[in-house]
This record gives C-alpha cells, structure tokens and sequence, in this order.
C-alpha cells in the first residue's frame, strides 16, 4: 500500500513539476517572441523607404528577411544629382543585438558621410565609431560612391563580399579586400577606382545568398552564386533579381532562410 500511494504522490509532484516548467517555457516563449518582433521593428525603421537615384544611376533593392531577425542593412548618401553613395552591410549574429547594432551602423554612416565622402574614409569612420560598441560581434560593409561628373566609381569593402561588375556581357568579381567594422581600433581601407559607363551593372550582396545550405547541409557557395549571376545578367533589374532568388529556394527548398538575403542592383544609364 505505502509503494502505491507513494507511486501515486510522486506521479502528482512530477505533474505539477511538468506543468510549472510548461508554463515557465510558455513565458519565456512569449519573452523571445516579443524579442524577435522589437528586432523585426527595429530593422524594418532603419532601412531605406525606398531606394535613392541619381539622373543617370538608378538602384534596385530586394531585402528578404530571415525567419530570425539577421543583420543585413543598407542605405544610400545623395551628396548631390550627380553622386550617389551605396552602403550595403552585414552583421554577425541575430536577433535584438544584431538589430541594435544595425541602428549603431546607421548613426555611424551618416555621421562619416557627412565628414568625408570617399568609400575608404567612410568605412574608417564608421569603424572609428563602431569600435568597442558591439560586443563580441562585428559588421561587414562595402560602400561605393558612384560619381557621373568624373565617370567612375570609387568602391571599398570592409571584410564584405566583393561587389560583382556587369559591363558588355562580361561578369567579374572586383578584387577588393579589407578589415571588417568594429573588432580593431584602427583600420586601412583600400579604395578603388572604377570608370564607368553606359550599361554598366554593379551587384551588391549579402553572404546569405552564399550559405544557404539544401535538405543535405551542402552550401550554396560562391561559384554557383557566380554562375547564377553569369546566366542572369542580361535581364531587367526586377527580373534579374527574382531569378537569382527562386534558384535560392529551390536549392534550400523553402522560402523560410536562415539568414537575411539583401540585392543591391546599381545600374548605369
């Protein structure tokens, strides 16, 4: 009798154990989920209402968001009808912190635009900025000043994939490299210059297009990015951009991706 009833009270403690820990794990469901929607605001304010152009330089966005609130963001510095800065730019992590950290971004680029316009002082200034502010994260830029006046444009990255330059068919890669933003005091952005003319089409991206991985864990990855670039790039801005993007799904198999996909598509008139 004793083994029976005291079966039955633990049975009873081990229910209302249960129960207390459902109901904790439901409170801080609702906690992260009120995170994640804070997040989701946040990055949703900081981004362009829409996209910035110059007579001759017209832009292209398409911004799709993880199901966790990544870091992507991008923006644009009009100094006047005939130059236009593009920033596109990354952070590490997810979540409420990399959506604060965004914000910080967005503080620091406006207040390095304003202090010298050329790509390599921009980045350096943000990361001046940044610096000591994201905690054990940091950013990933590149920032392109397009000029019409003098035909070219002046591109630097910040430990960002390289822009890829479309011109008469051809596709390449630009070969920039530099630090990232915000993990060392100083840094030295080398910047260079592109002429550039009637035609031409710059991509910006965001690794979220590379590291998608498919129902096997096998990544996306550079070269086939590439390729896909190579076969679409003939097509109109809108056209170009949802065609890399359904070979994006179709690899993963879903439109839900682990990490935010950002397209900056520059073209010269």
């Amino acid at each position: 009798a004793f083994s029976h009833w005291g079966a039955l009270a633990f049975t009873i403690s081990l229910s209302v154990l249960l129960v207390r820990e459902i109901q904790n794990t439901r409170v801080r469901l609702r906690e992260v989920n009120t995170e994640l929607a804070l997040a989701r605001d946040i990055q949703q304010s900081l981004l362009p209402a829409s996209p910035a152009h110059t007579a001759g330089i017209r832009v292209h966005v398409l911004y799709n968001p993880a199901q966790e609130v990544g870091g992507d963001y991008y923006d644009f510095a009009p100094s006047d009808e005939h130059r236009l800065g593009v920033l596109i730019a990354d952070v590490t992590g997810h979540g409420l912190s990399a959506a604060l950290i965004a914000n910080m971004m967005r503080v620091s680029f406006s207040a390095a635009v304003q202090h010298d316009s050329q790509p390599e002082r921009v980045l350096e200034g943000m990361n001046k900025i940044l610096y000591g502010q994201c905690g054990n994260q940091f950013i990933s830029a590149g920032y392109i000043l397009f000029d019409q006046v003098d035909q070219t444009a002046m591109a630097g990255i910040a430990g960002h994939p390289a822009p890829i330059l479309i011109r008469n068919g051809q596709v390449r890669e630009l070969q920039l490299r530099g630090p990232v933003l915000g993990w060392q005091r100083n840094i030295r952005i080398q910047a260079e210059r592109i002429p550039i003319q009637s035609g031409d089409r710059f991509f910006c991206f965001t690794d979220g297009a590379i590291e998608v991985r498919n129902n096997a864990g096998q990544i996306f990855g550079y070269d086939r990015f590439f390729e896909l670039v190579a076969k679409e790039h003939h097509k109109a801005p809108a056209d170009f951009i949802q065609g890399i993007l359904v070979e994006i799904f179709g690899w993963h198999g879903s439109r839900n991706l682990e990490d935010d996909i950002t397209f900056v598509v520059v073209d010269v008139a």
